[in-house]
């Protein structure tokens, strides 16, 4: 298979303090990775810099073959990554429409309004609220527009920071059914952290676990889900 991103030995964090060190990570064309750990663990600090939030200390990251650690994020972003943050950080006072049509910022194209339709397809609730203020939305309905947000950006590789933080179960079971809906149908790869290990590792395919900035254990997803130890420490 070909990977459209490769982390080799990263490490990075804040000032003089290592969040992540000398972490590998692969994530294959049309893929669900998951990033599981506790908190505090370097998840969140792995995808900032993966986007170009960080720069990392050392170590390279490989995107659709070509070298991004040193590029602003705006660029990451135009070659087709986009992320979808922990706690949203939708505009709040702008409408649902508008919040949309801000994550096509980069694009030139004359296919924004088809894929605003086509968001509108994946999360009619959306579309019934387009005219509202994001801040009346619902938190399960923020996560929404915030995912469909980034899709804007027309993704190869779709980040997703804790998609079920702070969500009822009902919401979080929707979004993870969503989120397979549009990989399947937009042929895109995602890099998944969540806390929800059981929901993760259901969704995705390859998952690695992240302990104190290091991962200390990888694999196929259907087969961690049967690890002793891990169902002990996290599920």
């Amino acid at each position: 298979m070909i990977s459209i991103l490769k982390v080799n030995n990263i490490s990075s964090g804040y000032g003089e303090i290592l969040a992540i060190r000398g972490i590998n990570i692969h994530v294959e064309n049309e893929q669900i990775v998951g990033l599981i750990g506790p908190n505090g663990a370097g998840k969140t600090t792995l995808l900032k810099t993966i986007i170009g939030f960080i720069q990392p200390t050392e170590g390279t990251i490989m995107f659709d073959g070509k070298e991004i650690q040193s590029q602003r994020v705006e660029r990451i972003v135009s070659s087709g990554m986009a992320l979808v943050p922990e706690g949203r950080e939708i505009l709040a006072t702008l409408t649902v429409q508008e919040n949309l049509e801000l994550g096509a910022y980069c694009r030139k194209d004359k296919g924004i309004k088809d894929d605003l339709t086509k968001i509108y397809d994946y999360f009619p609730i959306l579309k019934e609220r387009r005219n509202f203020a994001a801040n009346t939305l619902s938190g399960g309905q923020q996560q929404m527009l915030s995912i469909g947000r980034a899709l804007m950006s027309r993704p190869k590789l779709l980040l997703l920071d804790e998609p079920s933080m702070g969500l009822a179960p009902i919401i979080v079971d929707r979004v993870f059914e969503i989120l397979k809906d549009i990989q399947k149908e937009e042929k895109i790869s995602m890099l998944i952290v969540e806390q929800n290990t059981k929901k993760i590792l259901e969704l995705s395919e390859y998952s690695y676990v992240l302990r104190n900035g290091e991962i200390i254990k990888e694999g196929p997803s259907n087969e961690l889900i049967g690890d002793p130890q891990l169902v002990e420490a996290y599920l």
